[in-house]
């Protein structure tokens, strides 16, 4: 991916970089403009994304996305990157030609670093969400294992007291065919299931088996 930053060269003098809850960034000072860079491991989302892709706002857009930069303070990240020398920006290189609007906005140091800032607070967010994300898919992976070992212990439970029951014979076969059912109940079974054992639960003599979730946290 092109950046200008890239292709001029620069002084390492006129630099600015540190890391900011935990995550790195880099401002550059080129011989005509400022470029600016955020620095996360290449596990990180953004790795499997093109510059267009990526969830950023930032001034122009992303314009540099590259691995292990050995010119920068922390080599060893994926580094995403944009500039300011677009339309409206200024550009010292330009100047000479006399080419540059007076409307023209030159970016500082001061300036790109509130940027920065604030694209660090993006990609803290986006991070938050992603883990909010994660987590609950995993909590609804657990839940679905928790009803379908629910299911087939009431299936179980019935099985072995069909006499209680008083089950006519098409539930009988019912409750053998989603017995020898290897493929996950689906969520119409589970409920059939249950609703089945509480129709009859009581010919049984038997509690409810209502599924509870103490351990499911909300977050």
């Amino acid at each position: 991916m092109y950046s200008s930053c890239m292709d001029l060269g620069y002084d390492m003098a006129n630099v600015d970089y540190g890391y900011v809850n935990g995550i790195a960034y880099t401002i550059v000072d080129t011989v005509s403009h400022v470029c600016a860079f955020v620095g996360l491991p290449d596990t990180h989302p953004f790795s499997s994304m093109t510059g267009e892709m990526i969830p950023l706002e930032v001034h122009g857009g992303i314009t540099f996305k590259s691995y292990n930069v050995k010119r920068f303070p922390y080599p060893n990240l994926m580094w995403i990157g944009w500039d300011y020398a677009h339309f409206g920006d200024y550009t010292g290189y330009m100047s000479k030609l006399d080419i540059v609007g007076s409307d023209d906005i030159k970016h500082t140091f001061e300036m790109v670093h509130v940027d920065v800032m604030d694209t660090i607070k993006q990609i803290i967010k986006f991070d938050k969400e992603s883990n909010n994300l994660i987590r609950k898919q995993i909590m609804d992976k657990i839940n679905t294992g928790v009803e379908q070992r629910a299911a087939k212990r009431t299936l179980e439970i019935m099985k072995e007291n069909v006499m209680k029951f008083r089950l006519d014979e098409v539930l009988k076969e019912k409750i053998a065919s989603l017995s020898k059912q290897k493929a996950p109940f689906t969520d119409e079974q589970c409920s059939y299931i249950d609703g089945l054992y509480e129709r009859y639960m009581k010919l049984g003599g038997f509690p409810s088996v209502g599924v509870k979730h103490d351990y499911v946290k909300k977050y």
